[in-house]
């Protein structure tokens, strides 16, 4: 639900329709972010978070 609030302006999901995302995620959002969710986490943007967790291909 944060991430349907944070896309809110130009994004529209479709499944579940968009009468039932919006007031859920007004609702619930503000709860998942007091919890600590966010739309990002400054740990999976660095690429060496990516390195060290996750087998690369070579190239």
């Amino acid at each position: 639900m944060v991430w349907t609030d944070e896309l809110a302006d130009d994004t529209v999901f479709v499944s579940p329709p968009p009468a039932v995302t919006h007031p859920l995620a007004t609702v619930v959002a503000p709860l998942a972010r007091r919890f600590g969710y966010r739309m990002t986490y400054p740990k999976y943007e660095d690429p060496g978070f990516w390195d060290r967790h996750v087998e690369q291909p070579r190239l």
